[in-house]
């Protein structure tokens, strides 16, 4: 009922800011007050659409070399380099959990300046039509190991968020291919110290979180009739778990309609991409197992002593109210790392991880750090 619901909210707020535009177009300054509230609304509701700014826009540099490595209905593997850059390769696994690409340009502009980075751009599966199989953990998976075997040269990959588990399970079955492995905000051992929403979702019988949290898309779609976790609900909860960061940027939106300046907080955080029912399912089953059992289900004949001695960064925020703590870092126990580095980022939330001032003061860093010393030019 989401969709059905939201696309009457969005048409009563998109008609009312049009009308309140229109007279007042050519009027004093003092209209622009006016015409706030329904301009508001309409910006907010415009974000329910698939996002039309990708990543190579979004990054908005004319000298960034950019070609596809590997690509299916719900997934572009895309390279980008620019010209001065390192010669080393970075795959960043962005997480498929609510927002686009796009969202975490600040996050690959920073990764550029270290090599060649390989990025996951996922596809809104409200624009895949239902010719096309459903998309699940193993499938994220597979594309992941696919897009190793077409790089075929050592890189460093980074997991971010739910792309943890997809991340070392690929990087697993290709261990040649993985020079050194970072984790931010992974929930890898789900067990450990959950969350208060974790701990609800790991609780509520699965069936009732499909009914709950999914929803078919609407016939205004190519994917009409797809089942999927409304990204809408991912930014709603971004905006109850941290609520002075989701103000901060409704803030900025107001200031940018009185002020006709961007908003560029706001727009990034509201570029939003469905999840697939069948992932963000499997992923929800994930809390109700161990890092053992998850391994038995979902990738059978692991072998721990594959990435034993591969360097391991681990980085965690002890804020974050979605990701509990030790959740990341017990990959390192998980692998039985050898050298396994650990970081957390005193009063982080979870999106501090990948974007924001603490992330450029003390995410990056360390980041960066730990990719140029196992990292070697080539």
């Amino acid at each position: 009922m989401i969709y059905p619901w939201f696309d009457y909210c969005q048409r009563q707020a998109t008609t009312l800011a049009g009308f309140m535009k229109w007279p007042f177009a050519e009027a004093e300054p003092w209209a622009r007050y006016l015409r706030l509230g329904p301009e508001f609304f309409a910006r907010n509701a415009a974000s329910a659409e698939p996002v039309a700014v990708d990543l190579k826009t979004a990054l908005a540099d004319p000298n960034l070399e950019h070609r596809i490595v590997e690509s299916d209905p719900f997934a572009a593997i895309s390279m980008y380099r620019r010209p001065s850059a390192p010669n080393r390769t970075i795959l960043a696994v962005l997480p498929h959990s609510g927002y686009a690409a796009s969202a975490l340009r600040a996050f690959v502009d920073a990764l550029l300046n270290l090599g060649t980075v390989v990025v996951t751009e996922w596809r809104d599966p409200r624009l895949v039509p239902m010719s096309f199989a459903g998309f699940g953990l193993l499938d994220q998976v597979a594309l992941l190991e696919r897009t190793l075997e077409k790089l075929n040269q050592p890189v460093t990959v980074i997991g971010l968020s739910q792309a943890g588990w997809p991340t070392v399970i690929a990087a697993e079955r290709h261990p040649k291919q993985v020079q050194a492995i970072a984790m931010l905000g992974a929930p890898i051992d789900p067990t450990s110290n959950p969350s208060p929403m974790q701990d609800w979702l790991a609780a509520t019988p699965l069936t009732m979180v499909e009914q709950m949290l999914t929803s078919t898309v609407p016939d205004r779609f190519a994917g009409r009739g797809r089942r999927v976790f409304p990204a809408l609900l991912q930014l709603w909860t971004h905006a109850g778990t941290s609520p002075m960061q989701y103000f901060d940027a409704q803030n900025g939106l107001i200031n940018s309609i009185l002020n006709n300046k961007p908003a560029i907080k706001h727009d990034e955080m509201h570029r939003l991409c469905d999840v697939p029912a069948e992932l963000f399912l499997d992923m929800i089953g994930l809390l109700r197992r161990s890092p053992q059992a998850i391994l038995d289900d979902f990738a059978g004949g692991f072998d721990v002593e594959a990435l034993q001695a591969k360097p391991l960064l681990t980085v965690e925020a002890d804020a974050d109210p979605l990701v509990g703590r030790g959740q990341t870092h017990g990959v390192g126990h998980l692998l039985r790392s050898k050298t396994h580095a650990q970081r957390t980022i005193k009063g982080g939330d979870h999106i501090d991880l990948f974007v924001g001032p603490q992330f450029t003061n003390q995410v990056l860093t360390g980041l960066a750090e730990f990719v140029v010393q196992h990292s070697p030019e080539t």
